[in-house]
C-alpha cells in the first residue's frame, strides 16, 4: 500500500472573516510563552492584523517586552540571581541590565509562589529554550516578517503597551514615554496612519503624551475592571468610565482598550453597557481584552457563543486574544491537499530557529523538516551546514578558530560556547552578501540562536498539546561519513536523543532522513529503529557519502529501498525533466516507481521566490495534479 497521506482542510469561518482587528495578546500567547519571538512569530502566522508588545524598563534604561514589572513568573531570574530580589521578594527588571537579562530562560507562565503553571493545559514549564527581548528587537522582528511577507500582502502592525508609568516614576524615570517614542520614531513610528497603537492603563500619562510630547500616534486608554487594578496605579477609573470622562478621553485619544466585561450588563439577555453607548457616542473605536479559549468564559456557554457576541452584536472593532486562530463557525466541506513540510522551517525568518519553526507550524506545515549536526560536546544541534559560516557571527566571536579553508566547523566548538552566536538570515561567507535579499534582513539587531535537538522536541510537542494538533517532525542526519571521521556515530545519539522522549515507534510523530542511504539501512538493520525514514536524493556529482543516487533513482534501486524507507525525497529536477531553460519537458518514472513499491515521493525544495509571479503556483500544481507526487519539501509552507 503506498505511503500516501492526505490532508483535509476544514473550511471554516475565522475571527478574521469579519472586518474586526485581531491583536496577538503577548503573541500567541495560548501556545507559546508569552512575549517571545517564537510566540509573536506563531501569532503572525496565525493571521493577526497586529502584535502586542508590552514594555518596561531595565536597569540601563532599555525597553523591555515583557508583560509585568516582575522576572520571577515568566523565567528563571530565581535561581539565576537568587539573592538579587527586593524586600517583597520579587526580582524587578529595573533592577536588571539588558545584558542579565539576555542570560535568562523565558517561559510559560508560573506562580513565583507556588511554582505551578497559570494555565496547566498550555506548553509546559521549562521545556525548550526562549529568551526574553528588547522592544528594538521586536520592531525589528516584525518589520522584517512584513519585508519578507511583502509578496503575501501581509504587514502586520504593533500594539505597544507603556507599563506602569507610576511605578516608572518612584524609579526616577519619568522619561519613561519619552524613551519609548523616540525608538518608535526611529522605526518611522510617527503618525495615526503608521501601522502601530500606543496603550497605557495611566490616562495622564497618556494625556501627557499626546499634549506634552505631541506625539500624533493613535492612542489607546486602557480600562481595567475593578479586579485587575495595579497597585501602583493613582487613575481615578471611577471618573474616566464616566459619561464625563468619557468624553474627556476622546480629546486626547483616539479608541479604548476595556476589559471586556466593562461592556455588557447582565439581566434575563446580554445588552450593552452605558461604558459601551458612551463610548460609541463620542466616536472612539474599542479594543477589549483579553479573549482566551482557556479561561472561565461565563456568562457566555463557548469561546465561540463570547466572540458572536462581541463580533456580531456589539461590533466591537478589535479585541486581544491569546488564541488568534480560534474559529466561530464550523464547516463540513473539505478538499483533499497535499503534505506540507516546512523546509528549515519558513522562508520569512532565519532558518532553523525556533522562531521559524512556531512559524512554519502557524502556516500550517504538516511536518517541520530540521538538519542535526553534533557540536564538540556531543550535542545534537539544529543547522543545516556542518559549518557555522554563512549563517551565524561566528567569524566575530571566535575569529581564530577557522580551519585553514576559512571556515568554522560545528564540531569544533562546545554549545557553551554555540549559544554565544547570533543566528541570522542566510549570507555568502566571506563577503556578507544575502544569499535571498528579499528575505528577512541579515543585519539586524535581533539575537536568533541555535538551538538544540532536544529543544525543537520540546517546542513541537509542547506546541501540539497546547494547540490539541499532532504536527510531526522530520530530522535529517547530516554528514554521517563526515562525522565518522571524528568518531562521532551521530544516527546512534539522534536515536538515544528519541528514545529519551519516548519516540520509538513509527506512529511517533518523528521522521528521520539523510542523504546516506546505507546510514538509513544500518539504522533500520542493526541500530534497529522502527521510526519511519525517508531517502533524501541528490546527484551522485556532488554526493558527498558513498550512496549510488543514479542506482537508487532505477526501478531496482527503489525496489530495494521500500525494504528499508516509507518515502523518497529526491531533488524535483528528479521527478520531471526540465530543458535548459527550466522547461518542464515530461514526467520522469520516479514517482510511478515510488507508488508501485508503496514509497511517497516529497521532492525538496520548492521556493516561492525563485519562481516569480503565478509561476509558484502553477509549478505547485503541476506537480499535484499531473506528476502526483504526495507532498512537498518547501520554504514556504503558505
Amino acid at each position: 500500500m503506498c505511503f500516501l497521506i492526505l490532508i483535509f482542510i476544514t473550511n471554516v469561518k475565522s475571527i478574521k472573516s469579519s472586518s474586526v482587528v485581531v491583536i496577538g495578546h503577548r503573541g500567541a500567547s495560548g501556545y507559546l510563552p508569552e512575549h517571545t519571538l517564537s510566540a509573536k512569530a506563531l501569532a503572525y502566522g496565525q493571521g493577526v492584523d497586529y502584535i502586542e508588545q508590552d514594555v518596561v524598563l531595565s536597569k540601563d534604561n532599555v525597553p523591555i517586552v515583557i508583560h509585568d514589572i516582575y522576572l520571577d513568573e515568566i523565567s528563571n531570574v530565581a535561581s539565576q540571581y537568587p539573592t538579587r530580589n527586593r524586600s517583597d521578594g520579587r526580582f524587578y527588571a529595573i533592577d536588571f541590565t539588558v545584558a542579565e537579562i539576555k542570560t535568562l530562560r523565558a517561559s510559560e507562565r508560573f506562580s513565583h509562589q507556588t511554582g505551578k503553571p497559570i494555565y496547566p493545559k498550555r506548553f509546559p514549564l521549562n521545556q525548550s529554550i526562549f529568551h526574553l527581548v528588547t522592544l528594538v528587537e521586536e520592531l525589528e522582528f516584525i518589520t522584517g516578517l512584513n519585508k519578507a511577507n511583502i509578496d503575501n500582502n501581509k504587514q502586520v502592525g504593533v500594539y505597544v503597551e507603556i507599563k506602569e508609568s507610576s511605578y516608572h516614576r518612584n524609579e526616577n524615570r519619568s522619561n519613561f514615554s519619552e524613551i519609548v517614542l523616540d525608538i518608535l520614531r526611529k522605526y518611522n513610528y510617527t503618525k495615526r496612519t503608521d501601522k502601530i497603537f500606543l496603550q497605557c492603563f495611566d490616562l495622564e500619562e497618556l494625556q501627557r503624551i499626546r499634549l506634552q510630547l505631541q506625539s500624533d500616534l493613535k492612542l489607546v486608554g486602557l480600562l481595567p475592571d475593578n479586579k485587575h487594578r495595579s497597585i501602583y496605579s493613582k487613575t481615578d477609573y471611577t471618573y474616566w468610565r464616566s459619561d464625563v470622562g468619557i468624553e474627556d478621553m476622546s480629546t486626547f485619544v483616539d479608541g479604548i482598550g476595556p476589559h471586556y466585561s466593562l461592556l455588557y450588563e447582565q439581566g434575563n439577555t446580554l445588552e450593552p453597557s452605558k461604558l459601551y453607548n458612551d463610548v460609541r457616542k463620542n466616536n472612539l473605536f474599542i479594543h477589549p481584552y483579553t479573549f482566551r479559549n482557556d479561561a472561565d468564559l461565563k456568562p457566555f456557554a463557548t469561546f465561540d457563543v463570547m466572540l458572536e457576541f462581541f463580533i456580531d452584536k456589539l461590533k466591537v472593532d478589535g479585541l486581544f486574544t491569546d488564541h488568534p486562530d480560534k474559529k466561530r463557525f464550523n464547516d463540513i466541506s473539505r478538499v483533499a491537499r497535499p503534505l506540507v513540510i516546512g523546509h528549515r522551517g519558513t522562508a520569512y525568518l532565519p532558518e532553523l530557529t525556533l522562531a521559524s519553526q512556531s512559524m512554519a507550524y502557524a502556516y500550517g506545515a504538516d511536518i517541520i523538516e530540521i538538519d542535526v549536526c553534533l557540536s564538540r560536546d556531543n550535542q545534537l544541534i539544529v543547522i543545516h551546514d556542518i559549518y557555522l559560516d554563512g549563517v551565524s557571527n561566528v567569524a566575530e566571536i571566535f575569529p581564530n578558530r577557522n580551519h585553514s579553508n576559512g571556515f568554522h566547523y560545528v564540531i569544533d566548538f562546545d554549545l557553551a560556547e554555540l549559544r554565544r552566536l547570533s543566528i541570522r538570515e542566510r549570507f555568502i561567507p566571506f563577503n556578507g552578501t544575502q544569499v535571498f535579499p528579499l528575505r528577512f534582513p541579515s543585519n539586524t539587531n535581533i539575537s536568533f540562536h541555535l538551538s538544540t535537538l532536544n529543544e525543537t522536541i520540546e517546542l513541537l510537542l509542547g506546541l501540539n498539546r497546547a494547540t490539541r494538533q499532532r504536527r510531526q517532525l522530520l530530522i535529517e542526519i547530516k554528514k554521517p561519513e563526515y562525522h565518522f571521521k571524528y568518531n562521532k556515530s551521530i544516527s546512534s545519539i539522534v536515536l538515544a536523543t528519541l528514545n529519551a522522549y519516548n519516540l520509538i515507534q513509527p506512529t511517533d510523530p518523528v521522521i528521520l532522513q539523510t542523504f546516506h542511504i546505507e546510514e538509513l539501512m544500518h539504522i533500520r538493520r542493526n541500530l534497529g529503529s522502527k521510526l519511519r525514514l525517508f531517502a533524501l536524493m541528490t546527484w551522485n556529482r556532488i554526493n558527498e557519502s558513498s550512496s549510488d543516487y543514479d542506482f537508487y533513482r532505477s526501478e531496482e534501486g527503489i525496489r530495494n529501498l521500500s525494504n528499508i524507507v516509507q518515502a523518497l525525497a529526491p531533488n524535483h529536477e528528479f521527478v520531471v525533466n526540465y530543458d535548459s531553460n527550466g522547461t518542464i519537458l515530461g514526467v520522469t518514472n520516479l514517482t510511478k516507481w515510488a507508488h508501485q513499491y508503496g514509497l511517497a515521493v516529497y521532492p525538496y525544495t520548492f521556493r516561492q521566490d525563485l519562481f516569480p509571479g503565478k509561476s509558484f503556483e502553477q509549478l505547485i500544481a503541476y506537480f499535484w495534479d499531473t506528476v502526483k507526487v504526495d507532498g512537498f519539501i518547501t520554504d514556504h509552507p503558505n
